[in-house]
């Protein structure tokens, strides 16, 4: 049994880490794509956001 919570917690763990990284990629992105107007950054950000949600 604390095996398996252990498991869990990992998974639940890295689950967090990869969804903090894509969040912290896309505000960089999004900084970017904001200072330099540069609009097709900023719609690719807009698909980029869906893996995000996905998580």
């Amino acid at each position: 049994m604390r095996d398996a919570f252990h498991e869990q917690l990992k998974g639940i763990n890295d689950w967090i880490v990869e969804m903090a990284n894509l969040v912290e990629t896309a505000v960089d992105e999004s900084t970017t794509a904001l200072l330099e107007a540069d609009v097709r950054r900023a719609e690719q950000l807009l698909t980029a956001d869906a893996e995000i949600d996905r998580l």
